[in-house]
């Protein structure tokens, strides 16, 4: 369990809830440089959980919703974190906002990221693979949330975009009907215990982490060499910081595409090894 330390002291009279470990920093809230001083009065108040589960509680100035699922890094939650956060917004009548942009919709092998942990925001902010690559973005609230929002409170200028709109109901259907979540818990599943026996070969490898066909192979090296090496194999990998390799296939991948991935990951990572003269 999480060890709140003057939860008391918190007070009264805050807004939102932020886990402060979050690496993403994109909001207004989160910004906290001289630019954004004059929109400090319209900033929500809130306080943070320090360092994810850490659970020490600080006074902050800033706020930002909490990612379910740590992309960068591909961290997952301890399942005690969120449904102790959940619990503590409760008790304090604090908003509890998820950021699903890149692990929602089917990525992690659920439709929702936050259903690996049974808990459930009261909003939640979704884009990137809503639409199959065509742009859009959106944020689910609660029915009681949106009665609070008079009418022109809220506006975008490209909001309704007939054209978005068709690719985002197009996305969904083939998310459900064509069963693409269901396939990437499976697939992500075979990767897994591809990339398992992978670890167990390759002294190169320190840690694979991930759910679903959302997965971050940290490594003891640079992973520059291996994703140059990739493309002239024919294999696209993305990075995380210098040494966590990103898998983020495609939710239609198939088990011969997962398969001939695995054979040319062996492959790097051999050379990798080679060229690092690597040994366990």
């Amino acid at each position: 369990m999480i060890e709140y330390n003057s939860l008391d002291d918190v007070g009264q009279g805050y807004d939102l809830l932020q886990y402060e470990d979050n690496k993403i920093a994109y909001t207004l809230g989160r910004h906290t440089n001289d630019y954004m001083t004059s929109f400090y009065s319209i900033t929500p108040s809130g306080f943070f959980i320090e360092n994810g589960w850490g659970g020490r509680i600080i006074d902050p100035k800033t706020w930002k919703p909490i990612e379910t699922f740590e992309g960068p890094s591909f961290w997952g939650h301890e399942r005690l974190f969120l449904q102790d956060v959940r619990k503590l917004c409760d008790e304090k009548g604090i908003l509890l906002i998820y950021d699903e942009i890149q692990a929602g919709l089917g990525r992690t092998g659920k439709m929702w990221a936050h259903e690996h942990w049974n808990t459930a925001p009261d909003i939640l902010c979704l884009a990137k693979g809503i639409a199959g690559g065509v742009p859009m973005g959106a944020t689910l609230v609660k029915p009681e949330i949106l009665d609070c929002i008079s009418k022109g409170e809220h506006s975008s200028t490209f909001g309704g975009n007939p054209l978005s709109c068709a690719a985002g109901v197009a996305t969904m259907q083939a998310l459900t009907q064509d069963k693409l979540v269901e396939n990437s818990a499976n697939m992500g599943k075979l990767f897994r215990q591809g990339l398992d026996k992978l670890k167990e070969k390759h002294p190169v490898i320190r840690e694979i982490r991930g759910k679903g066909l959302m997965i971050g192979v940290e490594l003891k090296f640079e992973v520059r060499d291996i994703l140059m090496e990739g493309i002239e194999k024919g294999l696209l990998l993305l990075y995380s910081g210098r040494n966590i390799l990103r898998l983020l296939p495609p939710l239609v991948i198939t088990e011969a595409d997962v398969t001939k991935s695995l054979e040319i990951l062996d492959e790097l990572f051999t050379n990798e090894e080679k060229r690092k003269n690597a040994q366990r």
